[in-house]
Formats: C-alpha cells, sequence, structure tokens
C-alpha cells in the first residue's frame, strides 16, 4: 500500500491537488485503455500476469501457452509482446483455489496467492492485469458449493492491489460437463456482483470444439485449442472495451 502526504501551504496548496489530479487522469480505468496505451507506447509498464490451472499449462503437452513452470516464455508473451505488455504466470495444473488462498503449500509444486501478489506489487499495481481461471480442481472433488465463496475471497485480495481483474471461466471438461456448465455460471455471476470484466473459456472452446476432440483427457486444451481461447481473450478486451 502507498501513502502519499502533501504537505503545502499557500501557492503550493494548488500545485499538491494538480499533481494529484494528474496522477488519477494518468492511470487508465479498463482493461482494455491499458492495452490501448501500451500499444502506442504512451505506457511502457503494462504487465499481464496469468492466476490458472492445467487449462494454461500442463507440463505433458507441447506448452504452447505457457512453456514451463519457472518460465514465462510461449504464446501468451508471443502475443501480448506484440502490444508491449510484459507476461508473467501463477498457473500450475491442479491448482484449486482453496489452497491457492492459504499459506502453506501442501503439494510442494503449487503456487500460493502470495505468489501472485508478489508479481504485482513488485511492479506498478496499477498497470497489472491479472487474467484469473481456476475452480475446475475445486468442483471435481466435490467443492463446488465453496468455489463462489472463496473467488470471491481471491477477487478481494487481488482488487486491493490496484491491479485490474479479469475473470475468464474455466474451459470445458468434456467428461464432467455439468460441473463446467455450473462453473462458467458461476463466474457469470460473479461478473454482475463483483462488477468485473468476463470471458467466457468455458464458451469460446465449447462452441468451437462441442466434443472433445481438441483436447487431451477430456481437459487439457491442445495446440490449437490453447491458441484458439488466448486468441480469443485478446478480441474480447480489444472490442468490449473490459
Amino acid at each position: 500500500m502507498f501513502l502519499f502526504i502533501f504537505i503545502a501551504c499557500g501557492e503550493n496548496d494548488s500545485t499538491a491537488t494538480n499533481l494529484d489530479t494528474t496522477q488519477r487522469l494518468d492511470t487508465p480505468s479498463t482493461i482494455t485503455d491499458l492495452f490501448e496505451k501500451s500499444s502506442s507506447g504512451e505506457i511502457e509498464d503494462v504487465t499481464y500476469i496469468v492466476v490458472g490451472d492445467s487449462t494454461r499449462y500442463y507440463k505433458e503437452l507441447n506448452n504452447v501457452l505457457i512453456n514451463s513452470r519457472d518460465s514465462d516464455e510461449g504464446y501468451y508473451k508471443n502475443l501480448l509482446s506484440l502490444k508491449n505488455i510484459k507476461f508473467s504466470h501463477t498457473a500450475m495444473a491442479g491448482q484449486r483455489v482453496d489452497l491457492w488462498l492459504g499459506d502453506s503449500n501442501r503439494d510442494g509444486n503449487k503456487f500460493l496467492i502470495s505468489d501472485t501478489l508478489n508479481k504485482i506489487k513488485v511492479r506498478n499495481p496499477n498497470h497489472c492485469i491479472v487474467e484469473f481461471s481456476m475452480g475446475i480442481n475445486d468442483a471435481l472433488r466435490g467443492e463446488i458449493n465453496n468455489v463462489k465463496a472463496n473467488i470471491k475471497k481471491a477477487i478481494a485480495k487481488l482488487k486491493a492491489t490496484g491491479a485490474k481483474i479479469l475473470l475468464v471461466s474455466p474451459t470445458p471438461y468434456y467428461k464432467y460437463n455439468s460441473n463446467s456448465i455450473e462453473l462458467n455460471n458461476i463466474y457469470d455471476e460473479l461478473k454482475d456482483e463483483l462488477n468485473l470484466p468476463f470471458v467466457s473459456g468455458y464458451n469460446i472452446l465449447y462452441d468451437e470444439y462441442p466434443s472433445n476432440s481438441a483436447t487431451y483427457r477430456g481437459l487439457h486444451p491442445n495446440e490449437g485449442a490453447s491458441k484458439k481461447l488466448v486468441d480469443e481473450i485478446m478480441l474480447h478486451i480489444k472490442n468490449n472495451n473490459l
């Protein structure tokens, strides 16, 4: 948290006010605005951070979106670099919202919310975009009733940093499609309750691939489906003033 203290008197009162007003006016109000200002070169320190599970990074696949747990290389980075936007992530197979919110890593190889917060804090939080897409692993373990409350907790902590949040519902798990539909509906409800931009990852892939032909084990998008997902997210940001 940043604390700005202006100590002034007489003529300097207007200077302090002008500085404060300029600072607020220079802060882009939407994700789309950040993309546009970064593309034009008006802003140079925009970072896009993905918080996700195996629909973003799955080591057994050809990891086109994110090459490895400890690397930011991949399709996300290549695409965003065209807009002068940096990329980072805390995405890992098997991640659950409830465990991600914790303060101890029981699995030893998963990310925690502290990892994401640290990535935001070392940058300019007002110029960070966090794509949040988790919950399918919680749903598959019978935690669907708690997913909504846990996502709300997660978003509250992320928003407190000043970062902009983009909700993206997880892609379909065809074998357990009813869970995926329920989770997509939860994200749709949260977009209104939390007044956040939302892109349906579920609809993007299910509309294009109504069977599991574009996935590995019915859940993890293959190369073509992965690129389709990210391309559509970027188009939504560009065309809908998110």
